[in-house]
């Protein structure tokens, strides 16, 4: 049986830089941007969902609200499926628009909480292109971290050290390679 590593956050609090140093140690990314890509809808939030997923933040042209539909919990489900139909590791970063409660009772077996400070998590928003008022839009109708720290197993404060991040990778990839060996066993 598999195990699935699911990364969560606000908008630009170094999900992806984690996420990519576990891809690089060997765990294998499920790609949930493109299964969501489908499901999104049309019009004005949609839209906004789709700058999000495809890293356009300097584009934002709404508040970014919380996207709860059965359809999405659905796919986050099949991402479990397909971990624990294997005797692989996973990992699925889950996009900061997705409503935690879609995932907070799924048989998922760890779940990181990437956080930052309001200043690191700035200046990310900015590197990424996003203008003030889009920094306003990713952060007005945004998941509290109070609601993210109740479904996590884990909590990674990132610090903007490349380093760091590696570490805590690696530290996350050998918890869990520890946990894939005992269900085998």
């Amino acid at each position: 049986m598999g195990v699935i590593i699911a990364i969560i956050g606000q908008s630009s609090v170094g999900k992806s830089l984690l996420k990519n140093q576990l891809v690089k140690q060997g765990v294998i990314e499920i790609d949930i941007v493109s299964m969501l890509s489908g499901l999104l809808g049309a019009g004005l939030q949609a839209k906004t969902w789709r700058q999000c997923l495809n890293g356009e933040l300097h584009k934002l042209s709404g508040h970014v609200r919380t996207l709860s539909s059965p359809e999405v919990r659905a796919v986050i489900q099949n991402c479990i499926t397909i971990a624990k139909s294997s005797s692989l590791t996973y990992v699925v970063e889950i996009p900061c628009f997705i409503s935690v409660h879609l995932y907070a009772d799924c048989a998922i077996d760890g779940v990181v909480f990437v956080d930052c400070s309001y200043e690191d998590q700035t200046q990310y928003l900015k590197m990424a292109g996003a203008t003030d008022t889009a920094v306003h839009y990713l952060r007005t109708h945004i998941q509290g971290k109070d609601l993210y720290r109740s479904v996590a197993t884990d909590i990674f404060h990132n610090s903007v050290s490349l380093s760091h991040i590696e570490w805590v990778a690696e530290k996350i990839h050998q918890s869990y390679s520890l946990q894939l060996t005992e269900l085998s066993e």
